[in-house]
C-alpha cells in the first residue's frame, strides 16, 4: 500500500501539467515547452551519473522516447488544441489501453471485473471534466490518444526490461528524461525554430515543469515501477486529470456541479476498485496454497 500512495504522487504532480503549460508558457510552442520540461532536468541528473553498456543505453533511450519523448510531444499538442479537461479526459484511456497491451504482449487475458473497472472510469472522468458547448479538435484529439498510447508502450518496456542492477533510479531517470530529451530538442528546432524569450512568467513555468512535474515526478514514478503492476500502475495514472481539475477548481475559482461530484466519484471507485482487485488476486495464490498445506497436516 505504501508503494501505491508513494506512486500516486507522480500522477498528482503530472496533473498541474495543464495549468502551468496554459498560463505560464508560451502560447503555441508545444514542442519547445516539451524540451524545456525534459531536457534540462535529465542532464542535471546525469552530471555524476556512470554511462552504461551500449545494450543498456539502448533500452532505456528507447523507453525514454517513448514515456518522455513522444509523450511528452504529443501531450502538448493535445493541451495546447484542447482543453486542459479534454486532454484528460483522454488520458482516461490508458488503463483499458493497458489492459489491452497486457493482453496482446503478455497473453493474460484480462478479467471481466478489471475490464469492467477500466471502463468506469472513463465516463466517470468525462462527467467530471466536459462541457456541453465543447468543441474537439481532431488533432489535438488523435494527439491526446496516442500519448496515452506511447505511455502505455514505454510503462509496459521499462517493466520487462528493467534496469541494471548496480543503477540507480537517479541515473535511470536521468536517462530515460534525456533520451527523449534530445528527440524533443530536434523536433522543437525543425517544427517551432528558435526557443521561447525567458519572461518570468515562462521561467518560473519552465522551473516548476522541469524540477517538481518531471524530475521529482519521474523520479518517483521509476522508483516504484517494478513494485506495481502494469494495470495498477495505469489506474494511478487517473489522479492527474483528478488534480487538474481540482486544481481548476481552487485556483481558477471554478465550482463543481452535482454532475461532476458524480465523476469524481466514478473515478475514484475505479481507483479503488482496481486496487482492491488487484490485492486479491495477489492474495489468492498464497491462500490456495495455505489451504493445501492445511488439509496436509489434518490428513
Amino acid at each position: 500500500m505504501n508503494a501505491i500512495l508513494l506512486a500516486a504522487m507522480a500522477p498528482v504532480l503530472w496533473g498541474t501539467t495543464y495549468l502551468v503549460a496554459q498560463h505560464l508558457m508560451p502560447a503555441d510552442m508545444p514542442l519547445w515547452t516539451a524540451t524545456l520540461r525534459a531536457l534540462p532536468i535529465g542532464l542535471l541528473m546525469l552530471l555524476t551519473a556512470r554511462i552504461p553498456s551500449a545494450k543498456w543505453l539502448l533500452r532505456i533511450m528507447t523507453a525514454g522516447v517513448l514515456n518522455v519523448g513522444l509523450f511528452f510531444a504529443l501531450l502538448f499538442i493535445a493541451t495546447y488544441r484542447l482543453p486542459g479537461g479534454i486532454a484528460a479526459t483522454l488520458g482516461a484511456t490508458m488503463p483499458v489501453q493497458a489492459i489491452m497491451l497486457m493482453w496482446i504482449a503478455k497473453g493474460q487475458q484480462p478479467r471481466p471485473a478489471q475490464l469492467i473497472i477500466a471502463l468506469l472510469a472513463i465516463p466517470g472522468i468525462g462527467l467530471l471534466v466536459l462541457a456541453p458547448t465543447t468543441h474537439l479538435d481532431p488533432v489535438g484529439l488523435v494527439a491526446a490518444l496516442l500519448s496515452c498510447s506511447s505511455l502505455a508502450l514505454g510503462t509496459f518496456l521499462s517493466k520487462e526490461w528493467g534496469k541494471p542492477s548496480d543503477m540507480g533510479v537517479h541515473t535511470y531517470t536521468g536517462l530515460q528524461l534525456t533520451g527523449g530529451g534530445v528527440v524533443l530538442l530536434i523536433m522543437a528546432l525543425v517544427f517551432e525554430g528558435q526557443p521561447p524569450t525567458f519572461t518570468s512568467s515562462v521561467t518560473l513555468g519552465a522551473l516548476w515543469l522541469a524540477v517538481m512535474n518531471t524530475g521529482l515526478a519521474y523520479f518517483i514514478w521509476f522508483s516504484q515501477i517494478t513494485r506495481l503492476t502494469t494495470t495498477q500502475l495505469a489506474f494511478l495514472g487517473l489522479m492527474s486529470p483528478v488534480t487538474a481539475v481540482t486544481l481548476g477548481q481552487v485556483l481558477a475559482g471554478e465550482v463543481f456541479s452535482p454532475v461532476q461530484w458524480c465523476g469524481m466519484t466514478l473515478v475514484l471507485l475505479s481507483l479503488i476498485g482496481n486496487q482492491l482487485l488487484t490485492l486479491r488476486i495477489r492474495h489468492q495464490p498464497y491462500q490456495a496454497t495455505a489451504n493445501v498445506s492445511a488439509e496436509l497436516i489434518k490428513d
